[in-house]
Order: C-alpha cells, then structure tokens, then sequence
C-alpha cells in the first residue's frame, strides 16, 4: 500500500507541470481502485 503511494509520488515528481503520463495514470487508477475496494478514506 505504502509503496504504490511512494511510487505515485515519485511518478508525479517526474512528471510535474506536464500531463499525467500513461504508467502514471494506470498507477493512479489501481491505487484508487484498491482504495475504493476497502473503503478506506485515511489516504
């Protein structure tokens, strides 16, 4: 869990100020669907 995020963050530090990238979009959308699998809204 922790390392999807970091890997999220890393992501969006390489990609700053342009368009979300597809292997960024693909993480976000996994990360969401994990959340949203076990409800959880601390993230």
């Amino acid at each position: 869990m922790t390392e999807l995020k970091e890997k999220i963050a890393e992501l969006k530090k390489q990609c700053d100020g342009k368009p979300d990238s597809p292997e960024l979009q693909k993480l976000k959308s996994r990360y969401h669907n994990i959340i949203s699998a076990k409800k959880l809204d601390e993230f």
